[in-house]
């Protein structure tokens, strides 16, 4: 952690037993409709139509699973319905969107770190769509994909409202923001494993900065290197990213995927496939 004041250094150690505990309750990060879809998701016999009627009570999450569901990637016409969505994304979309949602809460999104907390949102989110855009060319289903890049950034965002809450509040920004970087793949990985989330995306959540030997967190390496929203080293060509991950990518596949997001992620994304 470096040398930072006994204080913060407490209260980190703190924040820690609280994450490996399980202290994090599940109540406190999701939304009342988002628990109760994310349990039924985390059940591989539930029914479709089930998720469907419970999803539609919630017009936010309603839009989210329609969007999710609208995306070339699942089928080149748009759903009519909810459930016609849902059978498109699968059990990986409902949780997908279910997060998604929990980024949008207030209790997420107060207190003095608020900008650092929408930055990482936005990273998260550009992550997770460049992930399900190069999964199928690494044989990663695109659902599992998406899911583990939205949920990467899951810890900094839990560590950044840990910090703004209590006495953390006190401490140096720069503390919170080193913490975030240090301790980010541990606390993600801890947290999706209380919510049940299985254990090759927790293990990619935990791994995806070591480029570990499954593709899933190399997966997640590389489309951290291409997200332009997060504070970072993003300057190594895209063919050195490429090479770099082991993964079985040609940098023209890479662009062509990605093209279609050129109209709707951040400039930097231009930039970083025209290297």
């Amino acid at each position: 952690m470096g040398e930072i004041d006994p204080r913060a250094r407490s209260f980190v150690r703190e924040v820690c037993d609280r994450v490996a505990n399980g202290d994090c309750v599940r109540s406190a990060l999701l939304p009342a409709v988002a628990l109760e879809l994310h349990e039924m998701a985390s059940d591989p016999n539930v029914h479709l139509k089930r998720v469907a009627e419970r999803a539609v009570t919630d017009p936010s999450i309603a839009a989210r699973v329609i969007a999710l569901g609208s995306s070339p990637l699942y089928s080149p016409h748009p759903p009519r319905t909810v459930k016609d969505a849902l059978a498109r994304i699968g059990l990986d979309g409902v949780r997908h969107v279910v997060f998604d949602a929990a980024f949008q809460s207030r209790l997420l999104r107060r207190g003095p770190l608020l900008p650092l907390v929408e930055r990482t949102i936005r990273h998260a989110r550009t992550m997770s769509v460049i992930a399900r855009h190069l999964a199928i060319d690494v044989g990663v289903h695109p659902g599992t994909a998406g899911l583990a890049g939205l949920l990467h950034a899951l810890g900094a965002i839990v560590l950044f409202d840990e910090f703004s809450a209590k006495r953390g509040a006190a401490l140096p920004r720069s503390v919170a923001i080193l913490t975030a970087r240090v301790l980010h793949a541990w606390v993600a990985a801890r947290v999706a494993k209380n919510h049940a989330i299985e254990p090759e995306v927790v293990q990619a959540l935990r791994d995806h900065h070591d480029l570990s030997e499954p593709t899933l967190p190399r997966l997640l390496w590389l489309c951290d290197r291409l997200s332009p929203a997060e504070p970072g080293q993003r300057a190594a060509p895209l063919d050195e990213c490429i090479a770099r991950s082991g993964l079985p990518l040609r940098v023209e596949a890479v662009t062509d995927r990605l093209r279609p997001l050129l109209v709707t992620v951040e400039e930097l994304v231009r930039d970083r496939i025209a290297s």
